[in-house]
């Protein structure tokens, strides 16, 4: 931890443009299905949304996680028609994957104090937890239940497109696997023609969600698949690789910019930042 407060002595906290809600924090207050809520924590405050911790000031109501959604613009360009849009897109996902078992119940309901619906906003259930990593100690049961909760996806339409980042797969108080971020995630369209164009897109990124979990399974499991790191190619599509060789380039731009901001340190690396990344790498929801 002594690291972390160093490292972030020497670097700026993130310019308004590059916060979700510019020179504004997550509210102090808000109302969760017309329940009052205090703010316990911020986890995170980046570019497009700002996630926090609320405590409910009445027993028996459990915490709630709200991300308040894109409303700063970026200079002269407008951009708070986009935080309506994000929030209502993740609540979907949210609802439409309750069946699972495996995501937070969703909370669509978000205020302010005086009752003003903050339709940028999105909650849902605290999960505890922490981000999946190499030091992770997983029993039998988490990686199939995994593999079925993108299956349960998959099956309705819903590609997760994230899960190339280990964290982003929380390991809960119950061993078990939750995905509990869907701001990338794909739907297809529930209309024709619509869903037929975008079914070759949701194909390609289905196959990289496979891709991925098999990823993590040989690496973390392998005595329980079976494979080893010569298997993983069977599983790669090919346009992974090519994702790469544009992907991998504008990831360095990014963090570069970020680094000629003094925002990260020079290693780029997101843990560097003053605030916004370092807290999602300790977060439990």
């Amino acid at each position: 931890m002594a690291e972390r407060v160093a490292r972030g002595a020497r670097v700026r906290p993130r310019p308004p443009f590059l916060r979700a809600l510019g020179r504004r924090e997550p509210p102090a207050e808000v109302r969760v299905d017309g329940q009052p809520y205090s703010l316990e924590r911020v986890f995170k405050h980046d570019s497009w949304a700002a996630t926090a911790l609320y405590r409910p000031q009445l027993p028996g109501l459990p915490l709630v996680v709200c991300k308040f959604n894109r409303q700063a613009p970026v200079g002269p360009l407008p951009l708070a028609w986009l935080g309506p849009r994000l929030a209502r897109r993740e609540g979907r996902f949210l609802e439409g994957l309750a069946a699972s078992g495996r995501v937070p119940r969703a909370y669509r309901q978000i205020g302010d104090p005086q009752g003003r619906l903050l339709r940028y906003a999105v909650g849902h259930d605290f999960v505890e937890g922490e981000p999946l990593s190499r030091h992770s100690s997983l029993n039998d049961a988490f990686f199939p239940a995994l593999e079925q909760l993108l299956a349960h996806m998959h099956g309705a339409g819903l590609a997760y497109v994230d899960l190339h980042k280990m964290e982003n797969v929380l390991v809960g108080a119950d061993a078990l696997p939750w995905l509990i971020d869907f701001q990338v995630s794909f739907a297809l369209p529930a209309r024709q023609p619509w869903r037929a164009l975008a079914q070759p897109v949701f194909s390609l990124l289905r196959s990289g969600d496979t891709y991925h979990l098999m990823k993590h399974w040989i690496r973390l499991r392998p005595e329980q698949c079976g494979l080893g790191p010569e298997d993983l190619d069977r599983f790669r599509p090919r346009w992974i690789r090519w994702h790469r060789r544009i992907g991998v380039p504008l990831r360095r731009l990014r963090r570069q910019l970020l680094v000629w901001l003094g925002v990260r340190d020079r290693s780029g690396h997101a843990h560097s930042e003053h605030f916004a990344e370092e807290a999602l790498r300790d977060r439990g929801g």
